[in-house]
């Protein structure tokens, strides 16, 4: 585990990334006691499909919001 008071970080925030990217438990400390850790992201895949770049919102919207949205796509099918 490496720490680091906040000032430390600050002139080595590019090793501590590397090091957490690397598995090392990174943890940044603040003069109030605060304490961080840096954790790496899994990476995401990029998607081609357009619907897809959405699925974050699904569960998110209210029935109301969907019964909007539906009514929406209809119209676009109807042209289509």
């Amino acid at each position: 585990m490496i720490k680091a008071n906040l000032r430390e970080a600050q002139g080595n925030l590019e090793h501590l990334v590397e090091q957490a990217a690397g598995g090392e438990e990174v943890i940044i400390t603040r003069g109030d006691g605060a304490r961080f850790r840096i954790l790496p992201l899994k990476p995401t895949a990029p998607s081609s499909v357009v619907g897809s770049s959405l699925d974050h919102l699904i569960g998110a919207w209210s029935a109301e919001e969907e019964a909007e949205f539906l009514k929406a796509v209809a119209v676009f099918e109807e042209i289509d």
